[in-house]
């Protein structure tokens, strides 16, 4: 397993099934990280076979992504220093999780080179620009780049909004989306992946009461 976003909960079982209605729902434990504030669609969602209308297609798109950075993540440097990693998230061209810091510099110096010609639309020269623009490639097909309260950076999925709440469900790998339905009822959205809640930091914070605002929940999934 690549991340363990609960790692440390040691409650069992982490997750029941009810009936009511002769509907199934699934009753889990968690925490609320944080609330989706904006996204943005890392590549565009419809590709053509015509060469030059692809390029067109996105070179605008990647004019809106970068206005997009600039003002939500370029203006905040604690935002900004995740950005590399969020873009491959946490891998490296071979799909290996980065954990040491003089891996994620290497990373870094990557996505440096990658962006500068990126966002001009050029085509990357540079074997580290190539390799981190594979990365890219590989992870962020059908997934948006979004921002979310307590100043938190992820990448997750094309069907996120605004509103949507980032959760570390106790028992699960990863943090997901989930869309508020009303009354602790919850829409599931898709798997994300969150810079600094990968894991068991979630968990570590709730129990040695580090973030404030974690607090365990139940709450029911349909």
């Amino acid at each position: 397993m690549k991340f363990d976003a609960s790692a440390g909960w040691k409650s069992k079982p982490p997750a029941k099934l009810a009936w009511s209605r002769n509907e199934r729902h699934l009753i889990l434990q968690g925490f609320v990280l944080a609330s989706v504030t904006s996204a943005h669609r890392v590549f565009p969602t419809a590709s053509t076979k015509d060469r030059l209308s692809r390029h067109k297609k996105l070179k605008t798109h990647n004019t809106g992504l970068n206005h997009w950075l600039n003002v939500h993540v370029r203006s905040h440097d604690d935002i900004q220093a995740r950005l590399p990693l969020i873009l491959t998230a946490g891998q490296d061209w071979y799909g290996n999780v980065l954990k040491e810091q003089n891996s994620i510099d290497e990373h870094t110096a990557s996505f440096v080179k990658w962006s500068q010609g990126y966002f001009r639309n050029a085509k990357p020269c540079d074997e580290e620009a190539v390799r981190y623009g594979q990365a890219v490639n590989n992870v962020c097909r059908d997934r948006q780049i979004f921002t979310a309260t307590n100043c938190l950076l992820g990448l997750g999925p094309n069907l996120l909004r605004k509103g949507d709440l980032v959760f570390v469900v106790a028992g699960g790998p990863v943090p997901y989306i989930l869309r508020p339905l009303g009354d602790d009822t919850f829409y599931f959205v898709g798997e994300c992946y969150v810079a600094g809640y990968m894991f068991g930091e979630a968990v570590a914070e709730w129990r040695s009461q580090a973030q404030a605002s974690l607090s365990l929940r139940i709450f029911t999934l349909r």
